[in-house]
């Protein structure tokens, strides 16, 4: 019986270290691919500050809905202004 505990918390424990390696592994992606679209929208903001619309003027563009400042801090928002400036 007190194999049976030790070789189910021995399970138990080398499933946790899957996981924690897992969350390690998708929080580091996360932050790879938002640091990817920050650069995206810096250079579209950019490429759209050089290149300003002929029909649009002086009119000077706000940031996007819902995105305060340069460093939203979520891939949905990152997301969303994108899609914003391009469509």
């Amino acid at each position: 019986m007190h194999d049976d505990v030790e070789h189910l918390l021995k399970r138990h424990q080398a499933a946790m270290e899957r996981h924690e390696r897992a969350m390690l592994e998708a929080e580091r992606k996360r932050r790879h691919d938002e640091e990817r679209l920050d650069q995206a929208y810096a250079a579209l903001r950019q490429r759209l500050a050089a290149q300003p619309d002929p029909d649009a003027g002086d009119v000077v563009l706000p940031p996007p809905p819902g995105m305060a400042g340069p460093s939203q801090g979520t891939l949905g928002g990152l997301l969303g202004s994108l899609r914003a400036l391009l469509f």
